[in-house]
């Protein structure tokens, strides 16, 4: 069957589903920058609102209630009946730093969202990349310098106080855009999420498959498969108090695929790992969440890896694998201006695992936070909201990176030795950034999104060589124009 063939048999299914009119059901992805851009809106959306915050605990949510005027908002307006959505957005992205060669990438995203029926709608989109075909590392198919993928295709439902997304998506777990557990940047994953609702109470599932990879063993190959699954349970302690627990494994091997004991809900996968003597990646952890007269809002959120309770053999003076995340955001000062200041401070060997098919890494993308592990950074952020689809933005920040990466090959150091074992943070020579920068973004009449950062990061020992200090100036910006249509099934 061609494509056209198929675009035209996905139409009629589309038809027969739309019997009547309703209003649009959708739900956004997360992971580019202009839709990005209307989570960030609905981030202060999220402070000014009343007391009942629980579905902001966990990305993607719907949108809809934002300004029409942000244009990826229109488009997801008035998908009722027979109607749907066609767009593309094409993309040109600059960075130019000292000490570098300037680069220019493109992007192609183009694809459909409908509502399929007053309960369920679907949104799907392709990806032409031509940075990743630029990649060493990539292996897939390539097209006129381009590298191609879906890059997100799920469809959403709602029954009640159920919600279900299933296919290919990003989320983001916890009180930032940018988790300690499943962050918003990262990349999609092929995922099952269930999502309950009960009183002051909102329970998540999720369970997905993460890339796996072959290796040949005498004449044959041999499959490695990798997996995911996790829940966290989000309550309202108090009025203005929100709370948010959450578990997750990465697990897999030779020959394994879903276990049922992951793919159980409401089980304990730490307990049950320890009980079966499988080496499985879990992390836990908390975060929460809390409002101040509906301007301010103070969040916190710990990750632990691997924490050591006892201290009776030299395998408990491995350090501790932890991570933390922690900030304030207020809103409407002097009028029109946003303050932001964050601090995120992760251990070494935090997402690493003895198991290189452990680590907490999806195609060679972190889940978590885009910082990594073995540093720490603060950012301090205001933000001058010029009209409800533009900003402009001054970006500080300071941060420590040591020498430890997620992908580095495991060792056990404090095996090599008797007694205690003590390790600096960050480790090895440490790399210091000072950055500040102005940027400006947002969306351009109803057709182009615009965003251009200037500025200067100061670096002490760079590249982790001592003495190495350099200035670097940069510039980036990036240009999307949107081009939609609304594509009408039935005459």
């Amino acid at each position: 069957m061609t494509f056209r063939n198929k675009f035209h048999l996905l139409c009629v299914v589309i038809a027969m589903l739309n019997g009547t009119a309703f209003s649009a059901n959708l739900l956004l992805p997360i992971n580019t920058p202009e839709f990005q851009f209307a989570y960030d809106l609905a981030h202060r959306d999220e402070i000014a609102k009343g007391p009942d915050r629980l579905e902001y605990a966990v990305a993607p949510y719907r949108l809809l209630e934002l300004p029409a005027a942000v244009p990826v908002i229109h488009q997801a307006h008035n998908l009722h009946g027979d109607r749907l959505r066609m767009f593309l957005l094409a993309t040109e992205d600059v960075t130019s730093r000292k000490y570098a060669r300037a680069e220019g990438y493109e992007y192609l995203r183009g694809g459909v969202m409908t509502t399929l029926s007053p309960h369920w709608s679907m949104y799907v989109n392709f990806l032409f990349d031509e940075k990743l075909a630029d990649d060493p590392d990539y292996t897939g198919k390539k097209w006129r310098g381009l590298a191609g993928e879906v890059e997100n295709a799920f469809v959403a439902g709602t029954y009640g106080n159920v919600d279900i997304i299933f296919g290919r998506f990003g989320v983001g777990w916890g009180p930032a855009a940018q988790s300690l557990v499943l962050s918003s940047t990262a990349c999609t994953m092929d995922a099952l999420s269930v999502r309950v609702r009960w009183n002051r109470f909102y329970f998540t599932y999720q369970a997905g498959k993460l890339d796996g990879s072959q290796i040949r063993r005498d004449s044959s190959t041999v499959t490695i498969n990798r997996c995911f699954a996790g829940h966290r349970l989000d309550f309202r302690a108090v009025d203005q108090l929100y709370i948010g627990l959450f578990e997750t494994v990465i697990f897999g091997g030779e020959g394994r695929a879903y276990e049922p004991a992951y793919l159980n809900p409401i089980n304990f996968y730490h307990a049950w790992q320890l009980n079966e003597d499988t080496d499985d990646n879990t992390l836990l952890g908390f975060d929460l969440r809390y409002y101040i007269g509906n301007r301010h809002k103070a969040y916190a959120q710990m990750l632990f890896d691997d924490f050591q309770v006892d201290d009776e053999a030299q395998g408990d003076q491995e350090p501790n694998e932890i991570g933390m995340l922690c900030g304030i955001q207020s809103l409407d000062w002097f009028g029109d201006y946003d303050f932001k200041i964050e601090y995120v401070r992760i251990t070494n060997r935090t997402y690493n695992q003895s198991n290189p098919y452990n680590r907490y890494l999806n195609r060679d993308n972190l889940i978590g936070h885009p910082f990594g592990c073995d540093g720490e950074r603060v950012d301090f952020t205001c933000t001058r909201w010029l009209a409800p689809t533009r900003r402009a933005r001054l970006e500080l920040s300071y941060q420590r990176r040591g020498e430890g990466r997620v992908d580095d090959v495991w060792t056990e150091p404090w095996m090599d030795i008797e007694g205690e074992y003590n390790e600096p943070f960050p480790t090895g020579t440490v790399e210091t950034t000072y950055s500040g920068a102005l940027s400006f973004s947002g969306f351009v009449r109803s057709f182009a999104y615009v965003d251009l950062t200037a500025g200067i990061e100061r670096i002490e020992n760079y590249g982790h060589i001592q003495n190495d200090h350099r200035t670097v100036p940069f510039v980036n910006s990036r240009l999307t124009v949107l081009l939609s249509t609304i594509l009408r099934l039935t005459r």
